[in-house]
């Protein structure tokens, strides 16, 4: 890795420029160890070392203390703590940062540094310097990684201020961006009159705005990045002087010459392109750096797109670190993946590469027929007509047709009137919302034996009608009067004929009889008017009448799952796939897609789908599809890669808030709670601006539950509101029962229990009136969950029962399954052990039975957990290696990290150290791999305990600070509590009661409203031993006490024999040794049946301090003897410490 330019560096300390700051083998904060010098840049040296904790090589940058004022130490932390959250294979990882004393009390000499990613390749600067320019084709593919970096630190809230070609390493083919976020509080060479602050950056490279000291917005590093590809063409930047000030100047009064001067062959295209990001004013630059890739890109077959790192799955916050997992059936998530994956046309594994060209085919948009005679009786003719048409245009794969339910989202959305031709401007309004360059429109009449239909095809450009055809006949002859008009259509068209195969693959599109087209209509008609009730009976007299035609399996399909019958559903996914045979290819396709997600058959749902894509890149539907499969088949990343090539398509289709409503779907499903709320926000402002009514609603449901996740309860509940005003306007009963449950669970979470059961209670009904059993479980159990939540377990418990008992009526094994894990955790909390048990192995059989390797390891998880708050260690170890070996079968990292960090905690428990290392080193591995955040932390929280027991605290409190900084990132402030109330355990094992106390403190904040209350009990453990170490010990018995109160409500096995040690000792102090000796012979024989080998050794430990103030030295040098031994040969060197600690110094920190 080199340093070109680097803004990170050393500035002063006296250092000859010859002379590297660090020695090899220097060892900084008694981790990382200097391998070797790399460079020096203007501000800092650059080191290869050696991470002695992660046993990984990194790049160390060093920055002087003479470089950086006092008054800047604290915000350097807080922009390193920012650059942390930047986590993105186009991104130089920024890892840690510390502070080293190079020698004695000189403070000239001690320094700061950062730990980061180490690259091993030359900078884009140095290969400018040694190639000379790029051809654009040659510089596309690092634009696109450079953009790519951008927009995820964007989407962070995070500007980089200092991007310039020296801060783009190039690995193989792969681009990484450096130095993001730093160069503000790091570069002094320019003051601002405005804002007394340092102008952060390199001048050449720096827009208008940063050099006038004006507020900084995205659109700054878009003008950095236009200068670099500036460079990156000609060999040279826009401006430059012959000093920084001419420099300045020129940027910001002069208009940048054009990058054709220089390199002529330049397109058009490009030069326009660059020079938008060189505009003076922001706003006329691109909005993201994604959308000047799609300009740049437009026309071509795109090649790796940006790659967008994500989090584990998790549809609801995380309530506590490494807490119980509730299997609830979430709120606002549960109505996104229903409706997303089967209402809507957007509907494991691995990922597609996208061919051809994503300008692609014309797109057509067959926006139904007026009846003329008025007469409902005829109504059906018009969804027929479109629907036959469809089929007709589409056959040869030549025009992409908008899909029906898209064409009815399209007409809720824009209001659209019965017509038969529009004007201009509603035609206009067409073609921006869904990018259709022709309307078909027209009218029929339909009297007795007597029709006539007038069709219309619009030019949405043009605003203009450019054919009218016209066919006339008998209402036996419907089909054949159809497929004459189709004929004419597809001339008018430009497409071609069809060959004798095509020909054939279309009149298999067809169905026998008028009667079979009417109720298919019909059923159609009252499906997307959000009848499903009325639409199974019609639809099932479709199938009745003509057994074999596809379509309407497919429609009774979607029927049946609008309804909550998944086995249903798949039933007749399967009988539509069976007959699908002789349909023309994307058609067919698209049939298997739905009936391998119906199946729950992922990887061959994604593989249909991916065949879709490939073939068909300019389908926005089959893109949204395909990432909505990716997400259900626990494939989460690559949907976040498909959804980047959705960005790539031509405008509008790239601006379809549905886009960004997959990318929210996604981000809940990894937990991702910033970036779900990002994108809902952008989905919400795209739905607005394009006056799309039901899409708005979704995306207000998107928003609202990402609100609920980052604990804003009450914004989310004005989202869930407006959603369900919107969905009552358009007709869209489900969607508006579905509000009223978010609106319920939002309540809830704020603290309106009462209010909260009322509204369940009420959704319950409206679910049974519309038939939705699905609904209707969903309802009831959300109300089980809130009587779980107030202690009203027996409540709970008969809730569930009610909920499970209608999902297995319908054959919902998904949800039955939820509810088991539920009810298991009911009996567990209720102290029914075998109870637990039995629900915990249904769960698991119905995962199996659905090949749910997932699901299977998350039941099992849970159990464990489960298991190891009753002290059950072996069995949860067990269970644990056998939830490992289903999220190994089903190749599911994600998953495998949860299981990894649960074997590890248990191997800590029982005192074996070195295998739970290595655990939770790979679970941390795998989740920093995913950029999985809560699961980093959590694994960061756990290595931290690992290591305290180990006798590392420095490197045990380094870990403790990056899980609270990633937390706090996420909007996790309670999931914060353990990892603090770690870092309290290290400063009272090093003698600062004090800043324990200020901890535990600090933590009991936040600790009400778990079950089991782990936190609460801990914190409040903590704060005992903090006060007794600072001799109050009236104090001490309260907090001990209250550590009772917290046990009484629910807390492992582990926590209350801390909690018996502490009151034994406080029972001790206060004169009384033969309560605690009675107290600790209690707590010895449970950690022991237990087998929690550290919580014996510190049982043993408190019964050497109480024999110690009865003054019975012999017993307590034996006991002492005894735990030393023990403790060395477990590797538990904090133990073994305190065992051998110097006379008079207090033994026990538990």
């Amino acid at each position: 890795m080199t340093d070109s330019g680097s803004t990170l560096g050393l500035t002063g300390g006296g250092l000859p420029p010859e002379e590297p700051a660090l020695r090899e083998g220097t060892v900084l904060a008694g981790r990382y160890t200097i391998v070797r010098f790399i460079g020096r840049g203007g501000m800092g040296e650059v080191y290869e070392a050696d991470d002695a904790l992660l046993r990984r090589r990194v790049a160390l940058k060093v920055l002087l203390q003479a470089s950086m004022r006092e008054s800047s130490v604290e915000r350097f932390r807080r922009e390193v703590q920012l650059a942390l959250e930047v986590t993105h294979p186009n991104v130089c990882r920024v890892y840690d940062m510390g502070c080293h004393r190079l020698s004695g009390d000189d403070r000239a000499r001690e320094v700061y540094f950062l730990t980061m990613e180490l690259l091993e390749g030359e900078t884009l600067m140095e290969r400018i310097r040694r190639e000379g320019p790029f051809a654009p084709d040659a510089a596309l593919p690092i634009i696109r990684q450079i953009a790519g970096g951008l927009a995820a630190a964007h989407a962070q809230g995070i500007l980089h201020r200092d991007l310039k070609s020296s801060n783009v390493i190039l690995v193989g083919d792969r681009a990484a961006v450096t130095d993001f976020g730093l160069a503000k509080l790091l570069d002094n060479r320019l003051q601002s009159s405005s804002s007394g602050g340092a102008i952060a950056g390199t001048l050449e490279y720096m827009s208008p705005e940063q050099l006038t000291g004006a507020e900084l917005t995205p659109a700054s590093d878009i003008y950095s990045l236009g200068v670099v590809m500036y460079e990156m063409v000609t060999g040279s930047v826009p401006f430059s002087g012959t000093s920084p000030i001419a420099t300045a100047i020129r940027s910001v009064v002069e208009q940048p010459p054009s990058p054709r001067l220089i390199a002529p062959d330049l397109s058009v295209e490009w030069e326009e392109a660059i020079l938008r990001c060189l505009r003076q004013d922001p706003g006329a630059r691109y909005r993201s750096p994604l959308d000047l890739v799609a300009d740049l890109s437009s026309g071509e077959s795109p090649e790796s797109a940006p790659v967008f790192a994500g989090i584990e799955p998790s549809t609801r916050r995380r309530r506590g670190f490494l807490a119980l997992i509730l299997v609830a059936l979430g709120a606002a998530g549960a109505f996104l993946i229903r409706d997303c994956a089967e209402r809507r046309d957007a509907g494991g594994a691995g990922q597609p590469e996208p061919a051809g060209n994503r300008a692609g085919r014309p797109i057509v948009a067959l926006l139904g027929f007026k009846n003329l005679a008025e007469s409902a009786d005829t109504a059906w003719i018009s969804t027929a007509l479109s629907e036959m048409l469809t089929a007709e245009l589409a056959s040869s794969s030549q025009a992409r047709c908008l899909p029906g339910e898209s064409v009815s989202r399209l007409k809720t959305d824009l209001r659209l009137p019965a017509a038969d031709s529009f004007s201009a401007e509603t035609l206009s309004r067409v073609r921006d919302a869904c990018g259709a360059q022709h309307v078909v429109i027209g009218s029929y009449f339909a009297s007795g034996e007597s029709f006539r239909m007038d069709l219309c095809l619009q030019d949405t450009a043009k605003g203009e009608t450019t054919r009218v055809i016209t066919r006339t006949g008998n209402m036996s002859q419907l089909l054949s009067l159809v497929a004459s008009a189709g004929t004419d259509l597809r001339d008018a068209l430009g497409i071609a004929s069809l060959s004798p195969e095509g020909s054939k693959a279309l009149s298999s599109t067809r169905p026998g009889s008028i009667d079979t087209v009417r109720t298919y209509a019909e059923g159609l008609d009252q499906l997307r008017g959000f009848d499903a009730l009325a639409a199974r009976n019609t639809l099932q007299k479709a199938v009745d009448a003509e057994p074999a035609y596809p379509l309407t399996h497919l429609a009774l399909s979607d029927t049946w799952l609008a309804l909550g019958y998944a086995g249903h559903a798949a039933d007749e996914a399967k009988k539509a796939y069976d007959f699908s045979g002789p349909l023309p290819p994307e058609l067919r396709l698209s049939i298997e897609g739905r009936y391998r997600e119906r199946a729950r058959d992922w990887t061959k749902a994604i593989e249909a789908y991916g065949t879709l894509w490939r073939e068909f890149p300019d389908s926005l539907e089959d893109g949204l599809r395909l990432a909505i499969a990716q997400i259900r088949g626990a494939h989460e990343l690559d949907a976040l890669k498909t959804i980047a090539d959705l960005r790539l398509l031509p405008r509008p289709l790239r601006d379809d808030p549905r886009i960004a409503m997959t990318e929210s779907s996604a981000a809940a499903a990894l937990g991702d709670t910033q970036r779900q709320h990002s994108a809902a926000t952008r989905a919400v402002e795209a739905a607005s601006a394009a006056g799309a009514g039901g899409s708005l609603a979704e995306a207000l449901m998107l928003q609202g539950d990402a609100l609920s996740n980052l604990n804003r309860p009450t914004e989310a509940i004005v989202c869930f509101e407006h959603a369900r005003k919107i969905c009552a306007e358009v007709g869209n009963r489900p969607g508006e029962v579905s509000a009223l449950i978010a609106i319920a669970a939002a309540r809830q979470e704020a603290g309106g229990f009462a209010e909260a059961e009322r509204l369940y209670a009420e959704a319950r009904q409206a679910f049974r009136k519309l038939g939705d059993r699905r609904g209707e479980a969903w309802a009831l159990s959300r109300k089980a969950i809130a009587l779980r939540l107030q202690d009203d377990l027996g409540g709970s418990e008969e809730s569930f029962e009610e909920a499970l008992l209608i999902a297995q009526e319908a054959g919902n094994d998904e949800a039955a399954a939820a509810i088991l894990n539920n009810l298991a955790v009911v009996a567990w909390l209720r102290g029914d052990r075998d109870g637990s048990k039995q629900r915990t192995e249904e769960a698991a059989t119905v995962c199996r039975k659905m090949k749910d390797k997932r699901g299977e390891s998350r039941t099992l998880g849970n159990y464990a957990f489960m298991l190891m708050q009753d002290g059950e260690i072996a069995t949860a170890c067990r269970i644990c290696d056998e939830a490992s070996r289903a999220a190994r079968d089903r190749d599911d990292d994600g998953v495998l990290a949860e299981t990894l960090l649960r074997q590890g905690e248990c191997d800590r428990l029982r005192g074996e150290v070195g295998s739970a290392r290595t655990s939770v080193e790979k679970a941390l591995e795998i989740a920093r791999a995913r950029g999985n955040r809560p699961i980093t932390a959590a694994a960061l929280y756990e290595l931290g305990m690992v290591l305290r027991e180990l006798g590392e605290p420095v490197p045990a409190r380094g870990c403790g600070e990056e899980a609270i900084a990633i937390l706090k990132a996420i909007g996790d402030e309670r999931g914060a509590v353990m990892p603090r109330l770690s870092l309290g355990e290290l400063d009272l094992d090093q003698g600062d009661a004090a800043a324990a106390e200020a901890t535990a403190r600090k933590a009991l904040s936040f600790a009400p409203g778990w079950r089991p209350d782990n936190p609460g009990a801990a914190a409040a453990d903590l704060l005992a031993r903090s006060l007794l170490a600072r001799g109050d010990m009236p104090g001490a018995e309260a907090a001990a006490q209250r550590t009772v109160a917290y046990l009484s409500r629910g807390a492992s096995l582990e926590l209350r024999i801390a909690a018996a040690i502490t009151m034994a000792r406080v029972r001790a102090s206060a004169g009384n040794p033969g309560q605690a000796r009675s107290i600790l012979a209690q707590a010895q024989a449970d950690a022991a049946r237990a087998g929690l080998s550290i919580r014996e050794i510190e049982v043993r430990l408190a019964e050497a301090e109480v024999e110690e103030d009865d003054g019975r030295a012999e017993k307590v040098a034996v006991i002492l003897k005894d735990v030393a031994e023990r403790a060395d040969a477990l590797g538990l060197s904090r133990l073994a410490r305190q065992a051998r600690r110097p006379p008079g110094k207090e033994i026990a920190s538990k």
